[in-house]
């Protein structure tokens, strides 16, 4: 019998066991996008024969579970198995355009919703280091800005020895940044949450600096091929710091194993969507959810 129960920090090795496999490359199938959005999604966890299962609420109140990162179709049969007997609609969320056969092919008649709002947004990594060509020249030219208004910039790789000064800077940003959203409160949560268990996390962390002076940090992991960048956050008073702040981080972190780059999804906040589309992703990771009968 399956015994669901809320995800926490201390099953942080559990996760990072479980996804150290071959994965999609969305950012569901990452410590970061499970442990940073634990308690936004509610997420409930189980383990079956050294898998574990995932099952969350999204902020609208549809439940329903994560594809498993264990492709085993067994696992899946499982799962249908439990939502009958505990009278539940059986239902995957975040399922990767290439998972998807898998409920074709196990149990034929399946009722697929598109979830745009959950896409995310993958980009080249060469691209975001160069920002080369015609389509990325807006940011190109920011870089530029920025590295003529500001020669005195540097770009760190943080040690926990570095997290004074960033919860320095992120104080005054938050000060500065005021937001009533949910899911804004909750990732300020999760990112004091990253600083008081740096070593834990084990996340890559980027500081950009101006005159000495924290300008902006990006935190991150690497899945597969993929730099998986979880958050950002920059001075809007320093002219061209986005575009600058995104471009050292690959550069610093995306070694010769990584092609890509998961900036995750938009959530559906329209300002959001338009500046990552700015970037001109490569591809868009399609995500569906799943109900089978």
């Amino acid at each position: 019998m399956l015994e669901f129960r809320p995800l926490t920090l201390a099953d942080l090795p559990s996760v990072r066991r479980d996804l150290s496999r071959d994965l999609p490359r969305t950012c569901d199938f990452s410590v970061g996008g499970l442990l940073l959005w634990r308690d936004y999604l509610q997420v409930q966890w189980a383990e079956s024969d050294g898998s574990v299962l995932y099952f969350l609420r999204l902020p609208d109140g549809t439940e329903g579970f994560q594809v498993p990162a264990d492709p085993n179709p067994e696992l899946l049969i499982q799962l249908r198995e439990y939502c009958k007997k505990n009278g539940k609609v059986c239902r995957f969320l975040f399922v990767p355009a290439e998972r998807k056969d898998e409920f074709f092919d196990l149990f034929g008649n399946v009722t697929v919703t598109d979830q745009r709002d959950w896409y995310d947004y993958l980009y080249r990594r060469d691209d975001l280091i160069t920002y080369g060509g015609k389509k990325l020249r807006g940011q190109r030219n920011h870089v530029n800005k920025f590295r003529t208004a500001y020669p005195n910039w540097t770009f760190e790789k943080a040690t926990a020895a570095d997290v004074d000064r960033l919860r320095e800077f992120y104080r005054n940003f938050r000060e500065n940044n005021q937001k009533d959203a949910p899911a804004w409160r909750e990732e300020e949560k999760k990112i004091q949450e990253v600083f008081d268990h740096f070593d834990e996390y084990g996340f890559f962390c980027g500081i950009l600096t101006v005159d000495g002076v924290v300008a902006g940090f990006s935190l991150g992991e690497t899945v597969g091929d993929t730099l998986m960048v979880h958050t950002e956050k920059a001075d809007r008073n320093v002219a061209g710091v986005y575009p600058m702040l995104a471009s050292r981080f690959v550069e610093a972190f995306a070694d010769g194993s990584v092609r890509y780059v998961n900036r995750e999804d938009d959530s559906g906040d329209e300002g959001l969507r338009t500046a990552k589309l700015s970037y001109h992703p490569c591809a868009l990771l399609e995500k569906c959810m799943i109900e089978i009968p």
